[in-house]
């Protein structure tokens, strides 16, 4: 036991006595009359409150002190016990209100306006208690959990191979102190350990593209750097460039094309994103963090459509497939350089544009997108159908917040007809499809995948 610690101790048995020899004086100051509660204390009664609160301050340190040396799972007991035992003789103590009858019952039940007759107001009370002691227990779970919060962002930093020139702050009890000072050893062997990461960073980050290392980290860099492949799970996205009067691949005019990769560009990098590589008509994306891909996507329909109101002529359509995968990463020497490539088969994105193209959809994603994003991330989608990957159907989603508010919005007025034809369809109950995909266009007759579901389940139906 530290010596601080000893001397609290002592405090708080010296300054427990006079509160027990004055306790009496305490209660006696403590009287009703006329049905209320009066206060009324004699000089030992007001020295026995002093030392009481002298004996609250110094045993509520020496309360946190215990609480420091112990694990998480006894410091929730420890915090909670209290508040469960105060709560329950609460509740305990208004349940039997009614049935005693002395003058202080009395007094707390005229406070209250409780009385036999009256169980509204013995319900409200009830009510106001368990509220109060909901609360406290969630901000007591928020309080003494927040450093596993910290543990998790430390851990992923570093799992993304980003080190800190200072020390991680967790805070917490011992066994936090325990934890961060693991962390702060890792992220001094990422620093200063054999490999010397930070020198490798420096080195090779004159030859390779800033936005790479948020996607792979700057440990999956060094990785690469010493020749070996690299797996790594990522959101990977295709955004292929149109002519929006049907000829498909924009190929009229290369000004306009370069001018929509110039847009796009700056938005990939923002959101954390790297360009892995250029396309005939579009690009190849990589993100790090799902819900980064998802917002940049997003951003790009709603920058190219402001573009679109200023400019006549326009004659572009983006289209965005996306996927999340364990990809493989290397190095390749082109032009006396070191360029990332991605070494795995992207020809799945290219079946996931067609799709997109031939139902008429601006971002096309699979469930592999919903599954890795956090599970408070709120957008707006709509199932499309299924694809075969590898003899496994891979369920399809379109992003509807890439259309404008009023077409979203009604394009999810529909979500549920439009999806409950698309399973019809997919069972082969062509007609019962096609009077749903009906009825969704009755809603909003420009809807395109519904009208190409409708038309395909009409010729099948037939």
């Amino acid at each position: 036991m530290k010596k601080s610690t000893k001397i609290l101790l002592i405090l708080f048995i010296i300054t427990l006595i006079p509160v027990l020899i004055f306790s009496k004086s305490i209660i006696l100051g403590i009287f009703p009359v006329d049905n209320k509660i009066v206060f009324k204390f004699d000089t030992k009664a007001i020295i026995g409150l002093c030392f009481a609160g002298i004996n609250i301050i110094i045993g509520s340190i020496l309360f946190f002190k215990f609480l420091n040396i112990l694990s998480l799972d006894k410091v929730l007991f420890f915090t909670s016990a209290p508040l469960v035992i105060v709560y329950g003789l609460l509740l305990f103590f208004l349940a039997y209100l009614n049935s005693i009858n002395n003058d202080f019952s009395k007094a707390i039940k005229s406070f209250l306006n409780i009385t036999p007759n009256n169980t509204y107001n013995l319900i409200l009370w009830v009510v106001i208690i368990s509220v109060i002691f909901i609360s406290l227990l969630f901000f007591n779970y928020l309080l003494v959990c927040r450093p596993v919060s910290k543990v998790e962002r430390v851990v992923s930093r570093l799992g993304d191979g980003i080190v800190r020139n200072g020390r991680f702050n967790i805070g917490g009890g011992k066994q936090f102190n325990n934890i961060e000072h693991g962390l702060n050893k890792k992220n001094n062997n990422y620093l200063e350990g054999e490999g010397s990461i930070g020198q490798n960073y420096q080195l090779s980050a004159k030859r390779l593209p800033k936005q790479f290392y948020r996607v792979v980290g700057r440990s999956g860099v060094v990785e690469l750097e010493r020749g070996k492949q690299l797996r790594k799970r990522v959101a990977i996205i295709k955004i292929s460039v149109e002519s929006n009067d049907g000829e498909g691949a924009f190929d009229k005019d290369f000004d306009v094309l370069n001018s929509q990769l110039n847009i796009i560009a700056p938005l990939v990098k923002k959101y954390g994103g790297y360009i892995e590589r250029y396309l005939e008509s579009g690009l190849i994306v990589v993100f790090g963090k799902i819900e980064n891909a998802i917002e940049c996507e997003q951003m790009i329909f709603k920058v190219l459509e402001k573009k679109s109101r200023h400019l006549q002529n326009w004659g572009v359509l983006i289209r965005v497939a996306l996927d999340c995968e364990v990809v493989i990463f290397a190095l390749s020497h082109e032009s006396g350089k070191k360029t990332p490539r991605i070494l795995s088969d992207l020809s799945f994105l290219d079946k996931l544009g067609e799709l997109a193209k031939f139902i008429s959809v601006k971002a096309i994603f699979t469930k592999n997108i919903i599954d890795e994003l956090p599970l408070n991330y709120r957008f707006k989608y709509r199932y499309v159908g299924n694809i075969s990957k590898k003899d496994k159907d891979i369920y399809l989603f379109e992003d509807l917040e890439s259309y404008s508010k009023d077409v979203k919005e009604k394009l999810f007025r529909t979500k549920g007809c439009f999806e409950k034809g698309i399973i019809e369809y997919e069972k082969g109950e062509y007609h019962k499809a096609s009077v749903l995909f009906e009825e969704a266009l009755r809603e909003y007759s420009a809807d395109r995948a519904s009208y190409v579901y409708y038309s395909k389940s009409k010729d099948k139906a037939e």
